[in-house]
């Protein structure tokens, strides 16, 4: 197992970890804040599973599959994030909130839509990158 696919591992244990309380104070103490915590640590789970998925994909039809689904967990990120800001800070305006999760949403209309994906017009090819950690610095 490469290095970055133990750290990776790592992150969505830990986001998992992260979650798992939150959802016993968000269940017992019935606050908005906490909900958004977990929609937020769940997306970076989902985002953290797609990069691995990216990671070790060898087929460019493959790799733009899974980042257009990557879009989804991204989508719920920012709704976790603008509605953890908002219920827990309670300040801001509420319609620059709605506004800011209907962009996000509209551009994830738009990511289904268009081909390949939102981030890229066409992907061509794909090359493997490796990060090789005892390599020779006089090389």
């Amino acid at each position: 197992m490469s290095w970055v696919t133990a750290s990776w591992s790592m992150l969505i244990g830990a986001c998992i970890a992260l979650a798992l309380p939150h959802f016993l104070l968000a269940f017992w103490g019935r606050r908005s804040v906490h909900w958004f915590f977990i929609l937020a640590a769940l997306a970076v789970t989902g985002i953290a599973s797609g990069e691995l998925l990216l990671a070790r994909a060898s087929d460019p039809r493959f790799f733009a599959e899974v980042l257009r689904w990557m879009q989804v967990p991204i989508f719920f990120l920012t709704v976790g994030l603008v509605g953890f800001i908002y219920s827990y800070l309670r300040s801001g305006r509420l319609w620059l909130a709605y506004a800011a999760c209907g962009v996000r949403f509209a551009c994830l209309v738009v990511n289904f839509v268009v081909e390949p994906n939102l981030n890229f017009r066409a992907i061509t090819a794909l090359r493997h990158v490796s990060f090789c950690m005892n390599r020779s610095r006089s090389q």
